[in-house]
């Protein structure tokens, strides 16, 4: 008898292993059949620029500097590690690229990645069978999860999705305190969803939140109060341990200003009748009609009905994913952490209905038509209904159950694998065939071989970028390369994040008018703007060699890429006593304000601007005739009547002169145009995009020490006309400020830095000003001599403040407002949760004793 229980046991455990097997196998053929030969996994955009580019920042500003939160990158000019935070400061695969630093981190996050997927759909299939549902239904659940389009997003927006094994265990913790009180696996999942995903923590809250209450129905009110307590514990002390980011995090995005884009401008719908959030779209939950139709038919039991009410709700009112999105736009992306409670619907739904224990509903089915008939994903979505009616008529047939159920489990399946299979090929060389199913994604998967990020090896880098007063930028791949910083004399100008300086965004487009290459404004990237470049002390480049100017050196060249240099720039840190008061550069126009502020500094305070502030710009406006000619002129104002690349000799040189090309663009059909001149693009991106950027004035600047043969320009088709031509030259002479003091320590290259940002000393003969280009934001301290003084603005976005006359030290320190408090508390709340586990470690062994 024995022997017989313990063989039932075994053949139990056997099949248990091989359908955890079996779901390892198949997650992994969804993930990687639909990449093509060569193919990485990770996409182009975001994926290569922000996530990979971050963590491979913070992965050495971590090492660099010892300490899990550096509070300083040199990214943006300056900015705050909790710039970055969108992207999960302290992820996983961040630390453990940090553990193994000679290892690629793409390789690293693209793993982690991987795992995350199969680790949640094993952990679904682990929470099912607790659940207890049948070993066939919980393995066919999990398997629609697998497919659940919103993994597309494992090799995409990572933070969407890198949440959901934690999220399953927190699901897990609150099974737990329903049935024993303990808390202990909530409160570490809790933490890890914060630290992965803190945009998506909301969200996976409130779906506890509904999980919770559907889990106290039935229960004595003594018992729902007890439980209600241990969860608001448990939520309160998990977000106490996580405080060291989320309270720094919190101020960081208040100080600035986020952009909704074209979003915001949309009148929320009051019933989304599509469900996108729900049917098959990766920017949802991106599940099919069948676990629609099992939501619908859950409504009937009483057990369930709250749950499945709850859902559908939040599915179909848009003001719901308003508020989860922080009331930013109702964009349907936020409800993805639903997709685990839908799975566990059907999963229960899909047992109750093979037992009879549910009926098949027509009104139901009928109901899922209304997704269908609104839904923008034709023919897929046709397929769909054609696949759910078949499933459901077979079932309610009297069929033998044996030869009928793989049949339907077949059936039942086709769908999800066919939605999943066809979003991710939607990012290999198999994307026109998915757009005739209704699959329309833009991203493609980046190749394998790919080595936009690694044009030069990081000591190549470190053996040209060798002064640490100056700035590096790279204009190669610039999108791509914007977040790549591999040490700190590789200062950046450039960033690419959701949360940034707003001040130092509008510096950067709007008053030094770089070029939008871009559809948004959020992506800061460097280009070849003569004045920026001198102004942010840009003396190194890594660029193209058929795109660099003239003004650089070329001290490495490698695969039709220089690494070059440029000495006539301003440094980061400098003493001046050439002022101008704020009150006179605001009567400048442009372009006269970049030469006023590449030769003084701007500065508040009346009474020390006044000792200097006479200034005449030397900058002419010329007739566009007189550059290009009649004919030339008449080309660029008939650009966009077709897709060409021309060529407008130039009538003048130009030589050792800088020339400002400016126009509008009046766009008549709503879409895109992209004009690029002599290498320089300019973008305006379309209505319809998620974060236009509204650049209808094109600006250009070129300089040449030689002059210039001719203006290459590519222009897009479209309804679209240029108007308001105008031309400037300077002489490049006139970019100096020639009132420079260098600090010395910095000069001679042997300044020890205990200072996070800055630290030297200066010698000022009269009264003036230290002048910075760091980005002015809360948290930075300024030290003299060794006594705190408050730094002021100075060119209208930097840190700076007066100097007396005589030798000074200076040290300059950020650190994040709310970086301390939240440390404090975050170590304290550890504390609490240590105890707390120590002590039922110790209440289980006495119980043992006893």
């Amino acid at each position: 008898m024995v022997n017989n229980e313990v063989s039932k046991m075994k053949k139990g455990l056997d099949k248990t292993v091989l359908l955890y097997g079996l779901l390892l196998v198949i997650t992994c053929v969804l993930l990687f059949l639909p990449m093509g030969s060569g193919d990485f996994f990770g996409t182009d955009g975001d994926w290569f620029s922000q996530h990979v580019g971050i963590a491979e920042t913070l992965k050495y500003a971590i090492l660099e500097n010892h300490s899990l939160l550096p509070q300083y990158l040199q990214l943006g000019g300056g900015s705050s590690i909790y710039d970055y935070a969108y992207y999960g400061l302290l992820r996983t695969d961040v630390l453990i690229s940090c553990l193994i630093p000679e290892i690629e981190t793409k390789y690293v996050i693209a793993g982690y990645a991987v795992f995350g997927v199969i680790s949640s759909v094993e952990l679904m299939f682990f929470w099912l069978r607790r659940k207890k549902v049948a070993t066939w239904c919980a393995f066919g659940s999990s398997l629609m999860f697998a497919c659940a389009a919103c993994f597309y997003h494992a090799h995409y927006q990572i933070m969407f999705i890198n949440y959901m094994p934690f999220l399953i265990l927190a699901l897990m913790g609150v099974d737990h305190i329903m049935k024993n009180g303990r808390s202990v696996w909530l409160i570490p999942a809790l933490f890890m969803i914060y630290v992965h995903s803190f945009y998506y923590a909301i969200a996976c809250l409130f779906v506890i939140g509904i999980y919770s209450l559907h889990s106290m129905i039935g229960k004595e009110k003594k018992d729902i109060k007890i439980c209600m307590g241990k969860l608001v514990f448990a939520v309160g002390l998990s977000i106490a341990m996580a405080m060291v980011l989320l309270f720094p995090i919190g101020l960081d995005i208040l100080s600035t200003s986020k952009d909704g884009g074209s979003f915001k401008e949309k009148t929320v719908q009051l019933v989304d009748f599509s469900m996108k959030g729900l049917l098959y779209s990766p920017y949802g939950c991106g599940m099919t009609l069948i676990i629609l139709y099992c939501l619908l038919v859950s409504l009937r039991s009483k057990k369930k009905r709250f749950l499945s009410a709850s859902i559908l709700v939040c599915m179909v009112l848009p003001v719901i994913s308003l508020v989860l999105n922080g009331l930013l736009y109702a964009r349907a992306k936020i409800l993805i952490p639903f997709t685990p409670l839908l799975v566990l619907l059907a999963a229960d739904t899909l047992q109750d209905l093979w037992e009879k224990k549910e009926k098949h509903s027509i009104l139901a089915f009928l109901l899922t038509l209304v997704p269908v008939i609104a839904s923008t994903w034709k023919p897929l979505v046709i397929i769909d209904v054609a696949m759910l009616l078949l499933w459901i008529l077979l079932q309610i047939r009297e069929w033998n159950k044996k030869s009928i159920k793989a049949v339907l489990f077949g059936i039942g399946f086709f769908m999800p694998v066919l939605v999943s299979l066809s979003v991710n090929a939607s990012a290999s060389d198999l994307q026109p065939l998915t757009a005739k199913l209704g699959v329309l994604l833009n991203e493609r998967y980046i190749k394998a071989a790919d080595d936009r990020q690694e044009h030069f090896t990081k000591n190549e880098i470190e053996n040209v970028v060798t002064d640490g007063r100056y700035r590096f930028d790279i204009t190669a791949n610039c999108f791509m390369n914007s977040n790549i910083s591999m040490n700190k004399n590789m200062k950046r100008t450039s960033m690419y994040s959701s949360i940034s300086n707003s001040e130092y965004s509008e510096f950067y487009y709007d008053t030094m008018a770089n070029a939008i290459l871009g559809n948004n404004r959020v992506a800061l990237v460097p280009g070849n703007n003569p004045f920026f470049n001198y102004f942010m002390g840009v003396k190194y480049v890594m660029a193209r060699k058929d795109n660099l100017p003239d003004s650089y050196d070329i001290k490495y060249e490698k695969n039709e890429h220089v690494l070059a240099q440029n000495d006539d720039v301003l440094p980061i840190c400098y003493g001046t006593t050439a002022v101008m008061s704020e009150e006179n550069y605001e009567k400048l126009s442009f372009p006269e304000n970049l030469e006023a502020l590449c030769n003084y500094t701007v500065v508040e305070n009346q009474n020390v601007a006044e000792k200097r502030n006479a200034f005449s710009s030397h900058f002419e406006t010329i007739d566009i005739e007189n550059v290009i000619g009649e004919d030339g002129k008449q080309c660029l104002l008939n650009l966009g009547k077709k897709e060409e690349e021309i060529t407008i000799p130039v009538k003048q040189q130009l030589c050792n002169q800088i020339l400002i090309l400016q126009f509008h663009v009046n766009r008549k059909d709503g879409k895109e145009v992209a004009i690029t001149i002599n290498g320089t693009k300019n973008k305006l991106s379309a209505k319809s995009a998620p974060y236009p950027n509204g650049n209808d004035t094109f600006i250009y600047m070129f300089e040449s020490v030689e002059g210039f043969e001719q203006l290459e320009i590519m222009a897009s088709k479209g309804n679209y006309q240029i108007e308001n031509v105008n031309c400037y030259v300077l002489p490049r002479e006139y970019v100096h400020h020639g009132d420079i003091i260098m600090p010395e320590s910095l000069e001679s290259g042997k300044a020890v830095h205990t200072a996070n940002v800055y630290e030297g000393s200066i010698t000022m003969e009269q009264s003036g000003y230290f002048v910075t280009s760091f980005p002015y934001r809360d948290g930075y301290r300024m030290m003299v001599d060794g006594k705190e003084v408050e730094p002021e603005i100075v060119n209208t976005t930097f840190i700076g403040c007066a100097m007396e006359p005589g030798t000074h030290q200076v040290q300059i320190y950020f650190e994040a407002p709310g970086y301390k408090l939240g440390l404090v508390v975050s170590l304290m709340a550890f504390t609490v949760f240590g105890i707390m586990c120590l002590y039922l470690e110790l209440r289980l062994l006495w119980n043992r004793k006893n």
